[in-house]
């Protein structure tokens, strides 16, 4: 039998690889044909503080409630068993986040170079470190936040939970995308960190849902 590290990667590892080659086709597509420039062109059309004023709380919020909200279900008896799996999730997704920036090096929205929209939005600077892993592709917020609101979707039928999850996942994604006056990041740094997100949320749930039914069944055999 695997043993939990060689099951947890055989269970995750396909799903994540899969939705990695559509991240990377989405924003293929998307940066070549100038889309991730024209959003951008839009956003930067918002007033400032109109666009601080809805996009501040999630920027904010997004970097604490992966981590904050299974802390919250863990001191919650009625949900505590989501809290393993949903912070499972967050600590995949944050992984290969980090990992996927490292190496991409993705020119942000408000670099001052390239000065050309388009160009910027294109510019990537493939390697170790070349460009950090503050910024880039694809966007962290958006992978996280979105990690663990699949991964609460995947595990409960709580109507409430799931409706909550869903809405902060979208505004999230919204403010990444549309934010601070599209400072943040670009359409597909934003598609592409949902995909992911939403593609480690729900295996790892499914794995993490799976492993006490398992354990059960053993021990009853």
């Amino acid at each position: 039998m695997m043993g939990g590290e060689q099951a947890f990667r055989a269970a995750v590892g396909p799903c994540l690889a899969l939705a990695l080659v559509v991240a990377v086709a989405v924003t293929a597509l998307t940066a070549s044909l100038g889309y991730d420039a024209a959003i951008n062109a839009l956003a930067r059309r918002q007033n400032r503080w109109a666009s601080i004023g809805w996009s501040a709380f999630p920027m904010i919020a997004g970097l604490v409630a992966p981590v904050a909200v299974p802390a919250w279900l863990w001191r919650q008896t009625s949900f505590r068993a989501l809290a393993g799996p949903t912070f499972g999730a967050v600590v995949v997704a944050i992984t290969a986040n980090l990992t996927l920036k490292l190496v991409t090096g993705r020119a942000s929205p408000e670099a001052p170079f390239p000065t050309d929209l388009v160009a910027r939005s294109q510019s990537f600077a493939f390697g170790i470190a070349r460009g950090g892993i503050v910024e880039g592709w694809p966007s962290g917020h958006a992978m996280t936040n979105v990690a663990m609101a699949t991964a609460l979707i995947a595990l409960t039928p709580d109507l409430r939970v799931r409706a909550a999850a869903t809405g902060w996942a979208a505004w999230v994604v919204a403010a990444v995308i549309f934010g601070i006056s599209g400072d943040v990041h670009w359409l597909s740094d934003g598609v592409a960190g949902a995909l992911l997100g939403c593609a480690v949320g729900w295996r790892v749930a499914r794995f993490g849902a799976g492993a006490p039914r398992s354990d059960k069944e053993r021990s009853a055999g």
